[in-house]
């Protein structure tokens, strides 16, 4: 598992447990095989982005082994928006986020047919964000996909396509 999928795995667990304030992070935590250190190095990736409160503890070495750690407003929106709008790349797409439907007819469900999208406008913003070019033109760029998205040819064909693409336009631009 990559860190972007770990990322999103922690960042979703503390997200699930907000209500409960400081949560001890711990490897125990975890069914996919992440370790506490591997956890907390996230962690401090995570709070390093402004996503969570982070309170390491660290070995003798100086390295994190464990913390306590919680969520903040800004990375509620990152959970709640499927990874728009991240300083630094989360994959939500490994949670297990299935239903199971029986003895029923013409059925759809959605938000998978969102995320794709969802995630591939977040990772080019997240390109965007992380090249090395001016302020400048990362804003050009970044206005430039938005004037795109709401030519109004577009946008007709992505909201059938796509719903809630304009909330995901919405997020861009609130970013920009």
């Amino acid at each position: 598992m990559n860190d972007n999928e770990i990322r999103g795995l922690v960042l979703k667990r503390l997200y699930d447990e907000r209500h409960r304030g400081w949560i001890r992070v711990r490897g125990a935590d975890f069914t996919d095989g992440i370790s506490g250190e591997e956890a907390a190095r996230i962690c401090d990736q995570l709070g390093d982005h402004n996503l969570i409160r982070w309170q390491p503890v660290k070995d003798h070495t100086g390295r994190t082994v464990t913390g306590t750690a919680q969520i903040v407003a800004n990375g509620v929106d990152v959970v709640e928006n499927g990874g728009v709008g991240a300083p630094l790349n989360i994959s939500f797409k490994h949670i297990d986020q299935s239903i199971q439907v029986t003895n029923s007819q013409n059925i759809q469900v959605g938000n998978g047919n969102v995320q794709g999208v969802n995630i591939d406008v977040g990772r080019l913003v997240a390109a965007i964000n992380g090249s090395t070019v001016t302020d400048t033109e990362k804003r050009e760029a970044k206005s430039r996909l938005i004037a795109f998205l709401k030519h109004p040819l577009v946008k007709a064909i992505l909201v059938r396509l796509v719903p809630g693409i304009e909330a995901l336009i919405n997020a861009i631009e609130k970013e920009s």
